[in-house]
């Protein structure tokens, strides 16, 4: 970003920098009050659009300076970065996501106001007004120009109870899960949250498949969090669960995947079952947008038979088989670091999202493949890393970007649970769907499962994917400068209301909703590899060659867009001739 000149006279060096959101750096400020809580009341989250939106308040994105020298007469904004006052800024400032930083000679006169930061290497003549700092993050979304908030986010707790009432329910829940496995599993039973800074969390969930008897392989999740610390940023509990659990399921959301399997009889992910325990600890980096999970995982993991859920479309046909896992109880230690500092949960515009996961085998055999190998635990080692960075380009357009690695850390071949695939919706959208399995779908065999207390032959593939795989996607959104409005709201030019049985016609026509349709255009690039029990490629699991594609799309409002995808280069794999494209989605077997 370029600089910008506030009313004529000021010029503010704009940078970029990510310091304000990863944590305090310096000397915090003397000047009293300062106020700091965890959470951003609704008051002071409100009043901060209205501030943001203020058409007199000079607002700027990333980091910011205000020089030696220079004086700002007006309110100024600041949006995800610091803003460093060297000069004199003569109003009111608000910071968003980011660190305020005096250097000597530094000064604001009116009131400051600081979200997700702090105010650094001030002195108490510093600030003119009050200052106020919440370490809560503000969840906001930017539409047009015009700052909203994210409701869904900002009234979320980060998994606690109101500090000053608890909580005694009796739950059921239907979420949109619903899969070729178990039909919809719904959750019901108690969820009890205890009130004070120290707040402690139960549930004690049973779960019924809709495809199967009531009295019949019901599952169940027991969890048990204590927050320690008096403000949530830490945490200690344990879990025992008996679960149907997908393979990968960070391509789909839980609804989309849903609607696919209820309406076109189309399921993308692939399922196993998953009984054990475990025991965690969270922590969260004050003032910081890091959070911490450590797990112990003592589980059994077995193969899920597929079942016959109904769908509106192609009832008759037969489901997509299941791959095979690797089947035995095992233990292991998993390790995960989030970093979120997006600034919304359904459309973000700006900010960062990292998680990155480790899990290591401490004991335990996993069979591979229901034949006479067997895996010891000790040397399952897996990661994945997801990063994505979203960034505003101009006034309504934006920029995402995406990296993605994943799989064995050890060039080892991983139980098919374990593996990750490309291709198709999520991943690489103008491919077929499984297109990056390094050929697990190209040759099913028949094998001999048990479901329930019978034993039955399904056909099935030996793997589920890739033992490692590595992603990179960008979207670029724009904007055509074209609003469609709707709705009316009676009012006079004055602004007064108008009483629409007094037969008076001064009113004036108000747009209170509306759709600005955006184009997009993105580029999707990715690869799979697979390795033997020795480390060295398999010849008969060959990797992928890079798989790229091209795409395009019309957005016509939030979640409803239309795209078209296209692949830059074949799918065939990297060594020989032989193409993966023998089987389709899903595919009748006799």
């Amino acid at each position: 970003m370029g600089p910008t000149t506030a009313r004529g006279s000021i010029l503010l060096a704009l940078a970029p920098g990510l310091l304000g959101l990863l944590g305090p750096g310096g000397d915090s400020v003397a000047q009293e009050p300062v106020i700091a809580r965890n959470e951003i009341p609704a008051e002071i989250a409100e009043w901060a659009v209205g501030f943001l939106n203020d058409p007199v308040t000079v607002r700027l994105s990333g980091a910011a300076e205000v020089p030696s020298k220079q004086v700002i007469v007006g309110n100024v904004a600041v949006i995800g970065g610091d803003l460093t006052v060297g000069g004199e800024i003569d109003g009111d400032v608000l910071v968003v996501h980011g660190n305020l930083r005096f250097r000597e000679g530094g000064r604001i006169g009116g009131e400051v106001t600081v979200l997700g930061g702090e105010a650094l290497g001030s002195s108490l003549s510093s600030i003119g007004g009050g200052l106020v700092v919440y370490d809560g993050r503000l969840r906001y979304m930017i539409e047009d120009g015009e700052v909203s908030l994210d409701h869904d986010r900002q009234n979320h707790r980060a998994e606690r109870p109101d500090p000053q009432l608890g909580r005694a329910s009796f739950t059921i829940d239907g979420a949109p899960k619903y899969n070729r496995v178990e039909g919809l599993p719904l959750s019901f039973g108690p969820v009890i949250e205890t009130a004070g800074p120290n707040s402690l969390h139960l549930e004690a969930l049973g779960i019924w498949r809709t495809e199967t008897d009531l009295a019949d392989e019901l599952g169940y999740e027991l969890r048990l969090q204590q927050f320690v610390g008096g403000r949530g940023d830490f945490s200690v509990g344990a879990s025992a669960f008996s679960q149907v659990n997908p393979i990968e399921s960070w391509r789909l959301t839980d609804p989309e995947n849903s609607l696919t399997t209820l309406l076109f009889h189309r399921d993308y992910r692939d399922y196993y079952e998953r009984t054990g325990w475990l025991g965690f600890l969270t922590a969260r980096v004050p003032g910081t947008p890091l959070r911490l999970r450590v797990e112990y995982l003592d589980e059994e993991h077995r193969y899920a038979p597929v079942r016959g859920p109904w769908s509106l479309s192609e009832n008759g046909e037969r489901w997509r088989p299941q791959p095979l896992v690797g089947e035995g109880r095992f233990q292991s230690v998993e390790g995960t670091l989030t970093l979120d500092t997006w600034n919304a949960a359904r459309a973000p515009s700006g900010g960062w999202w990292l998680q990155a996961r480790l899990r290591h085998g401490v004991g335990g055999e996993l069979d591979i493949s229901q034949s006479t190998a067997r895996m010891n635990a000790n040397d399952l080692n897996t990661g994945f890393l997801d990063l994505r960075r979203y960034a505003r380009v101009g006034r309504a357009s934006e920029l995402s970007l995406r990296a993605l690695v994943g799989g064995s850390l050890s060039k080892a071949a991983l139980p098919p649970q374990f593996q990750h695939s490309l291709g198709g919706e999520g991943s690489l959208p103008g491919r077929r769907f499984f297109a990056g399995d390094c050929g697990a779908r190209s040759r099913p065999v028949d094998v001999i499962v048990r479901d329930g207390a019978m034993e039955r032959s399904v056909p099935a593939f030996t793997n589920y994917g890739c033992d490692r795989i590595a992603l990179f996607q960008a979207e670029y959104r724009g904007h055509f400068g074209v609003r469609w409005e709707t709705g009316d709201e009676d009012r006079d030019r004055d602004g007064i209301e108008d009483d629409r049985g007094s037969g008076s016609e001064r009113w004036a026509w108000k747009a209170r909703r509306g759709v600005s349709p955006r184009w997009v255009a993105f580029f999707d690039a990715g690869r799979g590899w697979a390795y033997g029990v020795t480390g060295e490629p398999d010849l008969s699991r060959p990797g992928t060659q890079t798989l790229m594609d091209l795409g395009f799309g019309l957005l016509l409002g939030e979640g409803l867009g239309i795209y078209v995808a296209f692949p830059l280069n074949d799918d065939r794999v990297r060594r020989g001739e032989s193409s993966q494209r023998r089987v389709p989605d899903y595919i009748s077997y006799s």
